[in-house]
């Protein structure tokens, strides 16, 4: 008997996750696969097998998150090969009872709802779908395989003996391999047409354009069951399970309210007006509430009325059952826009603005975890793995619900050990990305590397497809790590001009909260674009601190009224009768930490490239302090960052 290891992998994540219309859509599709991949693992536990990463209690109750991986021991290779079955049965057997349950519930709701009867089912191809949706990626490794003729054979290097290190970064190297086979459902071929969330299937419902059409508009623009089904909704079985999946016992943690984007936006500023302004807070929660009882299920959520360009009789019934007699809603439409206006008037009063209209995607992934779990960053043991798992397991289950939930009014879709995703205002964005990434365990060893983490923010608005806003995000993440890791990733979608994009080391966030902050205080953004209009001329420009001059000439004309004086006295500590001087020298002072800041990041990259990078593409990507590229290519980056800080502090165009 040899002893084996199995890895096992439940795939796709990140397509089926983000194929999201909807923030249900969006947490559904993470605690879905974070459940079942907690099938497989309970059975190859059961099977006889031992935990190796992650550490869980298989009997225990089910943790809220997981990774989509896991590594378990067997005594010999049969046992292994029997519980490589059983961890796709698991998984099969469980899908299959939620598929059941959906499909079930809704076939209810189609014979209730479809008027027209229809002899064409509506669910050709369910079953198929269903069982062909998930590929699963197994490798069964006995380690007396391991040898190092093996090894030597594999990675071209002979090591010196085979311990952990080298058995783990073989197990790891068999299951990338397995995974460069790619999965493609098959194709019904039935005529329908594709899914609006995963397009790579067919929506359920008859064939044909019209005949489509008329299925959907039928039972779609209402709740089942709590849930919505949404006028644009043309949903395959994968998608429906998904967006239904609540209806399953087991995951009944999905039922109930579930707030959505416009909600997520405006959460900060809805519990500062209500705590500032309680009365004019529940005028408008009543007016809201005669809209949407008069609107009925063509109503929508109660912060969508808050972020209304304009209350009138037409925006209110656009795209409802209404919209050829908005007249209905007249009196509605008054009270409503007369109890916002008194809102709003407080909320400018008082320097709160009024509600942003934007909210932030927040991705975090731990970087080379991968290293770490081989043995590449430290010396590895199977105490080590275990030390590590605990860490990650605390800082996903207690550290990043904390943070993200409680101190920043955001959302949680998952946090399943390395990795995490959350949904944030905009005003709450910035610390909470960096009080995460300076929360994340350390489990090296002492005086070896420090463990860290990369991150990316998307700002969008909150109309703003959800699917963008994750690519961006993933795009902000991936920027972060090729920056050198150990950074934070930022992209502004905004819907009226170009785009936005910066990328900051950890310590930066501090100073781009600072000048947020400045510019929440009532400080004009003006100089801002002033330098925008010079950022083409000033290339050529070789001293660091010509562009010091510069922006103390664009802040030249800074005025503050009393009110912005008096919030940077208390809020700040600026000191009295020194207003815009003391202004001027933060400013200028971030510009300065910044431009450092970003040289010795490039520093940092040329010594780790190690001569992979031609020196002179090296020098153009990443110039160093001494470059005479470098104080133009810093100052890009400043204006940019100053942009950033702008737009997070009005949260709105």
């Amino acid at each position: 008997m040899s002893t084996t290891w199995l890895s096992f992998s439940l795939t796709p994540v990140q397509r089926f996750v983000e194929a999201a219309r909807t923030v249900r859509d969006l947490k559904a599709g993470s605690r879905l696969l974070s459940h079942l991949t907690f099938q497989a693992f309970k059975a190859a536990c059961q099977a006889s097998g031992a935990p190796l990463f992650p550490e869980l209690d298989p009997a225990g109750p089910e943790p809220p998150g997981i990774p989509n991986v896991f590594a378990v021991e067997f005594q010999d290779k049969t046992t292994a090969e029997q519980a490589k079955t059983n961890c796709r049965e698991a998984v099969m057997t469980r899908w299959g009872e939620i598929a059941s349950c959906v499909h079930k519930k809704l076939e209810q709701h189609v014979r209730q709802f479809r008027k027209s009867g229809g002899s064409v089912p509506w669910d050709e191809g369910w079953q198929e779908q269903v069982d062909t949706y998930w590929d699963m990626q197994t490798v069964v490794l006995p380690l007396d395989e391991v040898t190092q003729d093996s090894y030597e054979a594999w990675f071209g290097i002979r090591p010196a003996a085979i311990g952990l290190a080298e058995r783990w970064k073989v197990l790891q190297t068999l299951l990338g391999a397995e995974k460069q086979v790619r999965h493609f459902p098959p194709d019904q071929g039935s005529g329908r047409h594709k899914c609006t969330l995963l397009g790579d299937l067919e929506m359920m419902g008859p064939a044909g354009l019209s005949e489509s059409d008329k299925f959907w508009k039928e039972i779609t623009e209402q709740e089942i069951q709590g849930i919505y089904l949404g006028q644009r909704d043309r949903l395959c079985a994968v998608s429906l399970c998904k967006r239904f999946a609540a209806w399953d016992t087991q995951l009944r943690d999905l039922k109930g309210r579930i707030e959505d984007t416009a909600a997520i936006a405006c959460r900060h500023w809805w519990q500062e007006a209500n705590r500032n302004w309680r009365e004019e807070c529940k005028v408008v929660e009543m007016a809201i509430a005669a809209v949407q009882k008069c609107l009925g299920q063509d109503a929508e959520t109660e912060r969508r009325y808050l972020l209304l360009d304009e209350v009138t009789c037409r925006t209110l019934t656009r795209d409802t059952r209404l919209k050829n007699k908005p007249e209905s809603v007249a009196q509605q439409a008054r009270e409503l826009k007369k109890a916002r206006d008194a809102l709003f008037k407080k909320a400018e009063e008082g320097r709160l603005g009024r509600p942003p209209r934007y909210f932030a995607i927040l991705a975090l992934d731990g970087d080379e975890i991968g290293q770490w779990l081989s043995g590449g960053k430290c010396n590895l043991t199977t105490k080590f793995h275990g030390d590590m798992s605990k860490a990650l397991r605390q800082y996903a289950e207690g550290t990043v619900p904390c943070v993200v939930e409680k101190d920043n009014c955001g959302t949680l879709v998952y946090a399943g050990g390395d990795d995490a995703l959350a949904l944030l205002p905009v005003h709450t964005a910035l610390g909470c990305a960096k009080a995460l990434g300076d929360a994340y365990p350390q489990f090296g060893a002492s005086g070896a590397d420090p463990t860290t983490a990369s991150a990316g923010l998307a700002i969008l608005h909150y109309a703003q497809d959800l699917r963008a806003g994750l690519r961006a995000a993933r795009e902000a993440v991936r920027a972060a790590k090729e920056w050198g890791r150990n950074a934070l990733g930022i992209r502004v979608m905004k819907r009226s001009g170009a785009p936005i994009a910066l990328t900051v080391k950890w310590d930066d966030v501090d100073r781009l909260m600072k000048l947020k902050r400045l510019f929440e205080c009532g400080v004009t953004d003006r100089w801002i674009y002033r330098l925008g209009l010079l950022l083409p001329d000033l290339e050529e420009l070789v001293e660091q601190e010509a562009f010091t001059v510069l922006l103390k000439q664009a802040l030249k004309r800074l005025e503050l009224d009393p009110k912005d004086k008096a919030r940077l006295e208390s809020e700040l500590n600026c000191p009295r009768n020194d207003h815009e001087d003391w202004v001027h020298n933060q400013v200028s002072q971030i510009w300065t930490e910044l431009a450092a800041s970003r040289g010795q990041r490039h520093q940092e990259l040329h010594n780790r490239d190690g001569g992979r990078t031609a020196r002179a593409q090296l020098h153009q990507q990443y110039p160093l302090a001494d470059d005479a590229k470098f104080p133009g290519q810093a100052f890009k980056a400043f204006h940019d960052f100053a942009l950033v800080a702008s737009f997070l502090a009005r949260g709105r165009d």
